[in-house]
């Protein structure tokens, strides 16, 4: 849902108008804490890189020159199990016409998913740390970390995600379908966030709700594979009169 490992992280880069046609970059990725590499690659000929198999969580992105004595430009990324692309913009990397190094960690910290809601390098810290204490089962306090987090930082949709799979594992649907419609409500385009709505709809036994996310999930992502098995196994388990919507109150 919210949490896992082996995610791939592609994005691709947009040159600044200035920039020489056809220069390549090598792309280096890495764990924004202490660490070295995960991977590197030379750009392709379309601008598009691509890690699979990454831990999810917050990753530093380093764009070098060919030769690899420069950097040209950072970024930070929450790597998750979406499949929308990073974009990095490379004119942020020119002042006055002129290419220019940027020191480390000096570039804004960007969301994996398009870049359509930054997040403050604060927070970022804050959902790895959150993060971690789930994938150690003290989900308690990453609930209440996580709640700190979206109290403070309403319209970060990544917090209100995890935060609704840390609720899921706690056995609170009800609360965490509340918070996966809040990631949703901010980041309509999230096929994972629609997906873990659907679940939670499973859950509470709200099928034609569930189909209906898990429909979105796969509308926004035909490569989901997770939602179009659940869409095939709800429709056919409710054609066969197998499950039914719960009762309304």
């Amino acid at each position: 849902m919210g949490f896992g490992g082996g995610v791939a992280l592609r994005g691709e880069i947009e040159n600044d108008p200035t920039a020489t046609a056809g220069e390549k970059y090598v792309i280096v990725v890495s764990e924004c804490g202490d660490g070295g590499d995960l991977g590197r690659t030379t750009l392709g000929f379309d601008n598009k890189f691509e890690f699979r198999d990454l831990k999810a969580g917050c990753k530093v992105v380093r764009i070098l020159s060919f030769d690899e004595r420069r950097l040209l430009h950072e970024e930070r990324v929450l790597a998750q199990s979406d499949n929308v692309p990073v974009v990095i913009h490379m004119g942020a990397g020119k002042k006055n016409g002129a290419e220019r190094s940027l020191p480390a960690g000096s570039a804004p910290t960007v969301s994996a998913d398009g870049l359509r809601h930054p997040i403050p390098p604060k927070v970022l810290r804050a959902l790895s740390e959150t993060q971690r204490l789930t994938e150690a089962g003290h989900m308690e306090e990453a609930e209440s970390k996580l709640q700190d987090v979206v109290k403070h930082n309403p319209n970060v949709w990544q917090a209100q995600l995890n935060l609704g799979a840390v609720q899921m594992k706690l056995g609170r649907p009800v609360e965490a379908l509340a918070s996966f419609d809040k990631a949703r409500e901010i980041e309509p385009h999230s096929s994972m966030a629609a997906m873990d709505s659907a679940i939670a709809l499973v859950v509470l036994r709200r099928i034609r709700e569930a189909e209906g996310a898990a429909q979105q999930a796969l509308t926004l992502d035909p490569s989901n594979q997770s939602a179009k098995a659940l869409l095939d196994r709800l429709r056919a388990a409710r054609e066969r009169g197998l499950i039914k919507d719960a009762p309304e109150n």
